[in-house]
């Protein structure tokens, strides 16, 4: 059974409210890299990116950061959580929020993976070098 994904007025002004920090406080990740080598490290990292993270109606999480030092340069990372245990987002759902960020050109323009969360959901990851739009 798949859950709603509702977006209006509401969820696209926090799209837009999330944009603009992130582009506003990029996340340079060489730095993260050294900070993630370690589980405390990893863990005040996965605090840190609540800022970066919103909530949809029917409990999905939407997290969105520009990422700055990467080899293939600046990218866009977005990632999806399902509101249910072992449930995933749907690639549509996924997709349909991904370009309110600014996402283009489909799935193939992008690296995916999914990633098990503390809380036991799976979140869906999707990046995009800002060059590919």
């Amino acid at each position: 059974m798949a859950t709603p994904l509702i977006i209006g007025p509401d969820e696209e002004a926090k799209f837009a409210a999330l944009s603009k920090y992130a582009n506003e406080h990029t996340i340079y990740m060489p730095d993260v890299m050294k900070l993630i080598a370690t589980k405390a490290g990893e863990r005040k990292h996965l605090d840190r990116m609540s800022d970066y993270t919103i909530s949809l109606p029917f409990g999905y999480t939407v997290t969105f950061g520009i990422e700055i030092g990467h080899p293939i340069g600046t990218c866009r990372h977005l990632s999806v959580a399902a509101p249910l245990k072992g449930r995933v987002p749907s690639p549509p759902a996924v997709w349909m929020i991904a370009e309110y960020f600014g996402f283009k050109g489909g799935y193939s323009n992008c690296r995916v993976w999914d990633e098990d969360i503390d809380d036991g959901r799976i979140t869906i990851n999707v990046v995009q070098p800002l060059k590919a739009s």
